[in-house]
């Protein structure tokens, strides 16, 4: 069963998405000579934007080992069923406004991309 998100409005005004975003199995690469997995993980809080240093630290942790369905660990178990992988590279999280148009609220949300090979 797929899992999807909701999806809203920047605060630039932009569109980020139609209804909403579905997560799939993570694109297979090649990285440094070997199979890999491209994982986009994503956090959308409940801070207001913009977040302090705290709330920062909390979302990259929660990124990285968070059990939602949007975190590394569940996306990465998309790609390795095994559950078992190696992080071989991991970018800069980039945190946004987000506008979660039901309560309506301007959270911040991140996003960071993960290169990983199972184990």
């Amino acid at each position: 069963m797929l899992k999807k998100i909701l999806a809203g409005i920047l605060l630039s005004g932009t569109l980020t998405a139609c209804g909403s975003t579905t997560l799939s199995v993570p694109d297979k690469i090649e990285y440094n000579g070997q199979e890999a997995f491209d994982v986009l993980a994503v956090y959308t809080s409940n801070f207001d934007y913009p977040p302090t240093d705290d709330q920062t630290a909390y979302a990259l942790k929660e990124l990285e080992t968070g059990k939602k369905f949007s975190r590394l660990p569940a996306r990465a178990s998309k790609a390795c069923p095994s559950g078992s992988y190696t992080i071989l590279k991991r970018e800069e999280a980039q945190v946004e406004s987000y506008l979660i148009s039901a309560i309506p609220q301007i959270v911040a949300r991140w996003k960071q991309r993960f290169i990983i090979a199972c184990d």
